[in-house]
């Protein structure tokens, strides 16, 4: 049911209220996906070592594929891909010095694409477990997807991976970026458009362009990824505090705007908030819309089904959030270094220069 949230980010600081006007539901085969990706994460050495294990089933993201997408017809590629997504952000945002990233983004993002193809067409070998995953996933996702689909999803998932190699990213550990600098990278690096894509992927339908390219249905989706975006910062700014990491709105308010953190948690809910109202009111002029996208009335039932899907992912992201470990079992570091449950999965171009055999 619809409700209000009460988030709690540290000890000691008073909550704030997030209202959620989408029902929450769960997925019948819920635990069915939980242990899914746990057997695949380990399959294809996304993960290896007893920390990394650990660190991955305590966040339980099939359990989050579950909520974003309790009627998928394959809930096990929805969790699939969520795990992959969260596992990319932590080789990135848990590496440690995120400059030394930049030739793992370049050589990451280019054979994702090569693994990724648009025409389902043959691949190279992957050479790191992250594309060896992504390649795994592909022949699942994308046949019963459009065209345009392939290229949106392909290109959010390495616009986002790309986003790394920013200056915004490299100064993470220093200086806050100003709100205005924050929001829209915060569109990108929180992956929600890959991940808002995978609704369609859950219905084995793909939005008209027409509907996706609309200003109407643009709009709702930068109303929804700042609201789980947003809710995230919330939700793990213990996370990132404890490594030193400034690039959350939260932080950032509360230096950008002298406030305290009771101040700039408020601030940030307050924020949310009317972006909820924004989605609102906007689903519910798409909802009444059909005259302006004359749709054959089979595909507009799917089409306003898909798009309220975006509701149904916020909903259920916050819900995850608020009963995954992923937020709670937290690792303190010096800003800089990583975390003992980090391993690479896309290991960075010089160790593979040295690792890779000899031309015959």
């Amino acid at each position: 049911m619809p409700a209000d949230h009460r988030l709690i980010c540290l000890p000691g600081v008073p909550s704030v209220t997030i209202h959620n006007p989408f029902p929450i539901r769960v997925h019948a085969d819920e635990w069915k996906a939980e242990e899914h990706v746990r057997e695949w994460v380990r399959r294809f050495r996304l993960v290896t070592t007893d920390a990394a294990a650990d660190h991955f089933d305590q966040a339980e993201f099939g359990r989050f594929a579950a909520r974003i997408k309790p009627d998928a017809i394959d809930i096990r590629t929805i969790a699939e891909w969520v795990s992959w997504l969260f596992l990319v952000d932590d080789q990135f945002d848990d590496a440690g010095d995120p400059a030394s990233q930049a030739q793992a983004v370049d050589r990451f993002v280019a054979e994702l694409r090569a693994v990724l193809p648009v025409d389902l067409g043959p691949t190279p070998m992957p050479t790191c477990p992250g594309t060896a995953a992504a390649a795994d996933m592909w022949p699942h996702t994308a046949p019963p997807m459009s065209r345009s689909w392939r290229i949106r999803f392909i290109d959010h998932i390495c616009d986002y991976i790309d986003l790394y190699r920013e200056e915004i990213a490299y100064q993470r550990y220093t200086t806050p970026p100003t709100a205005d600098e924050y929001i829209p990278y915060r569109r990108i690096i929180g992956a929600a458009d890959p991940t808002f894509d995978l609704i369609e992927v859950a219905e084995e339908f793909s939005l008209d362009p027409a509907v996706f390219d609309s200003r109407i249905y643009q709009q709702m989706r930068l109303a929804g990824n700042d609201i789980a975006c947003w809710t995230n910062d919330i939700l793990s700014l213990a996370k990132e505090a404890a490594r030193g990491d400034l690039n959350n709105l939260v932080a950032v308010l509360q230096h950008q705007d002298k406030l305290s953190l009771e101040q700039a948690l408020n601030k940030t809910a307050t924020m949310i908030n009317s972006r909820v109202g924004t989605y609102v009111r906007l689903r519910d002029e798409f909802t009444n819309s059909f005259h302006v996208f004359k749709l054959p009335v089979n595909d507009w039932y799917k089409t306003v089904s898909a798009v309220h899907g975006l509701g149904t992912w916020v909903a259920g992201s916050l819900d995850w959030h608020l009963l995954s470990g992923r937020y709670t079992h937290i690792e303190h570091t010096e800003p800089g270094q990583h975390p003992s449950y980090f391993e690479p999965v896309t290991p960075p171009v010089t160790q593979q220069a040295r690792t890779s055999p000899a031309p015959a």
